[in-house]
C-alpha cells in the first residue's frame, strides 16, 4: 500500500478474519488510526502491519493492540491513543500484556508527548507489576501531559503511580473515574495499600480528576500526588452526580489534612443534586 501524498489514514477492521500483511508506505502521513469493531481482538504471530511513515504524529490504537506492529521511524511522533472496549473479557485483559502489545508500547513510550489510555484494564496490564519499573527500554522521557480514564481500585491506583514515575517530566495528568455503575458504600478500600519508595514529581504542576465518589483509593492517589508533587499548582477535582453526601464531606475533610510537598490551589466541584444536601 504505496500511498505518498497521504496524511491521515483510518483503517477498520471489521471482520473476523485480521488484515494479514499489511504494509503502509506514507511518507507524508501525519495521522494514522487503526480500529476493530469488535473486542474479540485475535492474537496472529504470523501476519504484520508495517507502518513506513517518517512524519507520523499521531498514531491511535483501538481494540486492536495485541496485533503485531512494526515501525520504522517514530522519531516525529507526538501523540500515542489507545482505546479498549469496555466489555472485554478477563482472558482478553491478560492477552494484553502478550509480546506485541508490550513492543507497541516500548516503540512509542521514548517519543511521545501526548499519551491517552481508554479503559483502565490496559492500564494495569502494562504498568500493574513492579518489574515494569525495572524495564530499562521502557522509559516515557519526553511525556508532558497524560490522559486517563479508569475505574479506581488497588490495582490501578498502583498503576498509574508505576506510570507517573516512568514518566520523570510530565506536567499534567487528566482522570476521568468511571464508577458510575458501582455502589459508593461498597466500593473498593485502599487504606492498607503502601505504594514504597516513591519519587518525587518534579515536573507535575496541574491534576484535573473527573467523577470523583469520594473513595478510600481516590484518597490514597491524593495522597501520593500531594506528598511527592513538589511544583503542584493547581488540583481541579469535579465530583461525581452519583456521589453520596457523607462520602464528599469525608473526602474533603481527609484532603485538607495531607500533608503536602507544595502549596497548590485545590477545587472541588460538587454537582447542583449533590450540593443541596451540603
Amino acid at each position: 500500500m504505496s500511498c505518498p501524498s497521504l496524511e491521515s489514514l483510518s483503517i477498520v477492521d471489521g471482520g473476523r478474519n485480521p488484515l494479514k500483511n499489511l504494509v503502509i508506505d506514507a511518507p507524508k502521513l501525519n495521522e494514522f488510526c487503526m480500529a476493530k469493531l469488535s473486542c474479540e481482538d485475535v492474537l496472529d504471530e504470523s501476519s504484520e502491519i508495517k507502518v513506513l511513515a517518517p512524519n507520523l504524529r499521531v498514531f491511535q490504537c483501538d481494540n486492536c493492540m495485541t496485533r503485531k506492529f512494526s515501525f520504522k521511524d517514530l522519531s516525529r511522533l507526538h501523540h500515542a491513543c489507545f482505546r479498549l472496549m469496555t466489555d472485554y473479557h478477563q482472558d482478553q485483559f491478560y492477552a494484553m500484556k502478550n509480546i506485541n502489545a508490550q513492543r507497541m508500547i516500548q516503540a512509542v513510550s521514548p517519543h511521545i508527548k501526548y499519551l491517552t489510555f481508554y479503559e483502565g484494564l490496559a492500564i494495569e496490564a502494562f504498568f500493574g507489576s513492579p518489574s515494569v519499573l525495572e524495564n530499562a527500554s521502557l522509559q516515557f522521557c519526553n511525556l508532558k501531559y497524560l490522559s486517563l480514564t479508569a475505574c479506581l481500585h488497588r490495582n490501578s491506583v498502583i498503576a498509574i503511580m508505576h506510570l507517573l514515575k516512568l514518566s520523570p517530566y510530565i506536567g499534567t495528568l487528566s482522570l476521568l473515574l468511571m464508577n458510575k455503575h458501582q455502589d459508593p458504600a461498597n466500593m473498593p478500600n485502599c487504606d492498607n495499600l503502601c505504594i514504597s519508595k516513591e519519587s518525587l514529581l518534579q515536573h507535575l504542576r496541574l491534576v484535573k480528576i473527573e467523577g470523583v465518589m469520594g473513595s478510600g483509593c481516590e484518597l490514597k492517589l491524593m495522597e501520593i500526588l500531594l506528598k511527592n508533587a513538589v511544583a503542584l499548582e493547581k488540583v481541579s477535582i469535579c465530583c461525581s452526580e452519583q456521589a453520596m453526601h457523607y462520602m464528599l464531606v469525608n473526602f474533603n475533610n481527609k484532603v485538607n489534612e495531607i500533608p503536602r510537598a507544595s502549596s497548590p490551589q485545590i477545587s472541588i466541584l460538587v454537582p447542583c443534586p449533590v450540593r443541596a444536601f451540603l
